[in-house]
């Protein structure tokens, strides 16, 4: 699909006419069937990344155990959306649960497009877009065990950029008592 854009030079008097390719904007990635999900998703693209880049709680590079370290220096509910390792062309959002409901105290929920928005797996309620499904698990827990808590992992990279330190301790006393177990 090919966009005509006009630019008007200085002197406002002469057009320039260019042909832009807008792919990544304008189409959807093609909808593919996975068997172990049974069902039609869409993949992670580049399109849905370079939204996701705008939301503070998306961190494209974590790994999983890196995910699981901040995590465990939160309290109850917090939060990293991320690619996924283990399913290929999904999202995982990895929380930070209690320990009466994982021992480890994360849990790992998949994500999943499909036609109808997106959701974490195993449920119906689809969003139209990953901030509304954030922020609906941020007021009404639903299946997960806990409502999602908003943390500023920015201040939280650039503290262990600067530091000797993982991560800074978590300021929850509960979870401090933990972390020093």
């Amino acid at each position: 699909m090919f966009f005509e854009l006009c630019r008007v030079t200085s002197q406002f008097d002469s057009k320039e006419v260019r042909q832009v390719r807008l792919s990544h904007v304008l189409e959807k990635p093609q909808l593919y069937y996975d068997e172990q999900l049974s069902e039609w998703v869409y993949p992670v693209d580049e399109a849905l990344e370079k939204q996701l880049e705008q939301v503070a709680y998306f961190c494209k590079s974590i790994n999983r155990n890196r995910a699981l370290r901040a995590l465990l220096t939160q309290p109850d509910g917090s939060f990293i959306l991320r690619i996924s390792e283990s399913k290929n062309r999904c999202l995982a959002l990895s929380v930070r649960v209690p320990f009466n409901f994982n021992s480890s105290g994360i849990s790992h929920y998949l994500i999943i497009r499909n036609e109808r928005g997106f959701k974490i797996k195993g449920s119906n309620k689809s969003f139209p877009s990953i901030p509304m499904l954030i922020t609906h698990h941020s007021v009404m827990r639903e299946q997960l065990p806990c409502r999602l808590f908003f943390v500023q992992w920015d201040r939280l990279w650039d503290y262990e950029d600067n530091n000797n330190y993982d991560y800074p301790p978590c300021e929850d006393y509960e979870c401090r008592m933990r972390a020093d177990s």
